[in-house]
């Protein structure tokens, strides 16, 4: 486990692909090799929330630990389901290399452990059917570049022990956070992959809880309700622009939250219908240090959600059926991927923010007045946010806030 000394709340991602099988079927000049996993990360994470988005319901998830674990199942899918995999990751353009980005990528998160007062952890693991046999060079890409090593266990004979094994592990890796992922496995799993990310962290400029005070929330459809909104007044990196207000509020680290605000309560669908990678990138470079009033509100919320819908929507179809074609990994029987779930927590305070997501991927059988030069941003409606590795731009985690709880 590699860990980065960062301190705000724990965000932990972790992610499960159990393996399953299918009955009766056998240069110079050029950019840093992390910025094709960071562009891959980051336009896989605005498709993903699309997807995953429904009228007045909270959101949030993890889209670099979805994505770590099908990366890592990506390495051992061929033709059409490689080329549909790699089509919803975005990887068109980065051929076998992506796997090194990714691993050079971790690295520079775990260059993390050199910040005070922050904490960030990633961990990979490769859970196997005892005497299964997978391929040699699969289990070995999985291993050089991700760290994920091998740990062999009896899906078929003791599930009981396999779901108490990898439940422990994930409460490990997560400081406790994440327990009970595992409740079943499906006596055909062969495989389940693992990760993990964890980061706690505290605000670069923490609010006072004095100024703490319950204030009403315009929802969606113009009903309020009273919520208890944090405030500050300080230089923050800030833009606004057609409609719409961006704050980045930083930890102490290298890791950042940038929150999106409409500047209308009804105007978030629109905007995030409207968001792309290549804008997204355009407004975080435009965000400049400006003297904020901010108003955010303490929030706590859990979600449970599938995105095989979504990622089948996004042309990912192969991999969910008997036309699965994970051969790069094994040679004797078919897998496929039966489902992708993933399990959330997040909590943001005066302090800063705790955070907890867990993906699972079973393969198988197959209005305030402004004063003169003060920017006001009142988050009082509805808003995105995403927590980003603000070195690489790397989106960690991604949400919305319709109402918070």
């Amino acid at each position: 486990m590699k860990q980065c000394n960062f301190v705000l709340g724990p965000i932990l991602a972790l992610c499960l692909i159990p393996m399953l099988m299918v009955p009766g079927l056998a240069q110079a000049g050029e950019p840093p090799i992390e910025t094709i996993a960071v562009k891959s990360i980051n336009s896989f994470a605005l498709d993903v929330y699309k997807q995953l988005k429904k009228p007045n319901e909270n959101v949030f998830f993890s889209p670099y630990g979805a994505f770590v674990c099908l990366s890592m199942a990506y390495a051992g899918a061929a033709d059409d389901t490689e080329r549909q995999m790699a089509k919803t990751l975005h990887f068109e353009q980065a051929g076998p290399g992506i796997h090194d980005a990714i691993g050079s990528l971790t690295e520079l998160l775990s260059a993390a452990a050199q910040q005070k007062d922050t904490v960030l952890t990633t961990a990979n693991a490769l859970w196997c059917q005892k005497g299964y046999d997978f391929l040699p060079a699969y289990l070995e890409l999985v291993k050089t570049k991700y760290g994920a090593g091998l740990r062999e266990v009896n899906f078929k004979g003791d599930p009981t022990s396999v779901i108490a094994a990898i439940n422990k592990w994930a409460a490990s890796e997560t400081q406790g956070r994440i327990k009970d992922i595992l409740s079943s496995v499906d006596p055909l799993t062969r495989l389940i992959l693992t990760n993990a990310i964890y980061f706690k962290g505290k605000w670069q400029e923490q609010f006072d809880k004095k100024s703490t005070k319950d204030q009403p929330f315009t929802l969606l459809d113009g009903n309020k309700i009273t919520v208890p909104l944090m405030t500050q007044k300080k230089h923050f990196a800030y833009m606004e622009e057609n409609g719409f207000q961006a704050l980045e509020l930083s930890y102490r680290g290298n890791l950042s939250m940038v929150v999106f605000l409409p500047a209308d309560h009804k105007g978030l669908p629109a905007f995030e219908q409207a968001i792309t990678n290549e804008s997204l990138s355009n407004w975080l470079s435009s965000l400049k240090r400006t003297e904020v009033l901010v108003y955010l509100p303490k929030f706590e919320m859990n979600d449970f959600m599938s995105l095989t819908k979504g990622l089948k929507s996004l042309g990912m179809t192969d991999a969910f059926s008997d036309k699965a074609d994970f051969s790069k990994m094994v040679s004797k029987e078919q897998l496929y991927v039966s489902d992708v779930v993933q399990k959330t927590f997040v909590k943001i305070d005066e302090e800063g923010t705790e955070a907890a997501a867990v993906t699972a991927i079973p393969v198988g059988h197959a209005a305030m007045r402004k004063k003169p030069n003060l920017v006001v941003f009142r988050a009082d409606r509805p808003f995105m946010f995403m927590i980003r590795h603000v070195p690489t731009g790397c989106v960690l985690f991604m949400g919305r806030v319709m109402r918070p709880s």
